[in-house]
């Protein structure tokens, strides 16, 4: 008999129905905006961890209940700044926000700023951010010592064409397997190697092997899921390994079922909103886009709890 690692139904976690994107916008109030900025520096930017308690506590009231909507259903909200803003006042709010959701981790800078840099992950081990590619559906992190609670994202220029923002609940993936697929519930527990993308760290075979977790697991704060089948299927070649067949059908009944327009919820983002996400049981995609005019242009954060 297989047993599970939590309980199947993860009442808190799944969708019982597709949240409506439209519910998923919120306006921070133009006089807390003006306030933050007042009290806000540069030092907000370099080093946001050190953002003063004082500050945080004073704004909690309006924030913690954003933050409970992220810690269980629905993961998602967005916060509309307006756009009348300049670019340093967005980052400043945005780190703001950041701060008070968690301790932001510097892997690849507090910030990062998701661009297209002409570069093509399929050619080269980098982030698929660094592309105008579509994602695929991915959680953020192929790295196994390390993966973010939360991802913000900040837009800045939206792109001219595509870029939409795809989201779906991987609570829901794992009640379908129970329900449909029992026989291949022991595989969502398998580690199963990653690609070594990390700036700065050794890409060779011993280092992709030794980089192996599993699409499920739990901790001390519940579910967890980690995925983006490209890194699984680049290890398994550059380790000269044959895929096992249950593997790749797991593989195809996942991304099967995010493919589903009943299982994604879709918006587009313009400049000024501020998108945050629980990356340990939602996955998030992006359509491809193109630039006409200024590049699309994001701020990444990475938050912990």
């Amino acid at each position: 008999m297989i047993r599970p690692i939590f309980d199947p139904n993860i009442s808190l976690l799944t969708w019982k129905k597709l949240p409506d994107p439209s519910q998923l916008f919120f306006h921070v109030p133009e006089s807390l905006v003006s306030d933050l900025l007042k009290r806000s520096n540069h030092k907000w930017l370099e080093k946001p961890n050190e953002i003063g308690q004082e500050t945080v506590n004073e704004n909690l009231d309006f924030f913690l209940p954003f933050r409970e909507k992220l810690l269980q259903k629905p993961g998602i909200i967005i916060f509309r700044l307006e756009p009348e803003l300049t670019e340093i006042e967005m980052r400043l709010i945005y780190a703001f926000i950041s701060r008070i959701f968690g301790l932001l981790n510097h892997r690849y800078g507090y910030f990062f700023d998701v661009i297209d840099r002409g570069m093509d992950y399929t050619k080269k081990a980098i982030p698929v951010s660094m592309t105008n590619a579509e994602t695929g559906y991915h959680t953020d992190s192929t790295a196994k010592n390390y993966f973010p609670d939360f991802v913000g994202l900040l837009c800045l220029a939206a792109a001219d064409e595509g870029g939409d923002s795809l989201v779906v609940n991987a609570a829901n993936l794992y009640q379908y397997f129970w329900q449909h697929h029992t026989d291949l519930v022991p595989y969502l527990y398998e580690p199963l190697a990653r690609d070594v993308i990390t700036p700065g760290e050794i890409n060779s075979q011993e280092a992709i092997q030794k980089n192996n977790f599993p699409l499920f697991s739990a901790d001390s704060q519940g579910l967890v899921f980690r995925y983006m089948r490209y890194w699984i299927e680049v290890a398994y070649s550059k380790l000269e390994i044959a895929q096992p067949e249950a593997i790749t059908k797991t593989l195809d009944i996942i991304d099967d079922f995010f493919s589903k327009p009943e299982n994604t919820v879709r918006f587009k983002m313009k400049k000024g909103d501020v998108f945050y996400i629980n990356n340990r049981f939602l996955c998030h995609n992006r359509t491809a886009f193109k630039n006409s005019g200024k590049p699309r242009q994001m701020v990444r954060s990475w938050i912990n709890l």
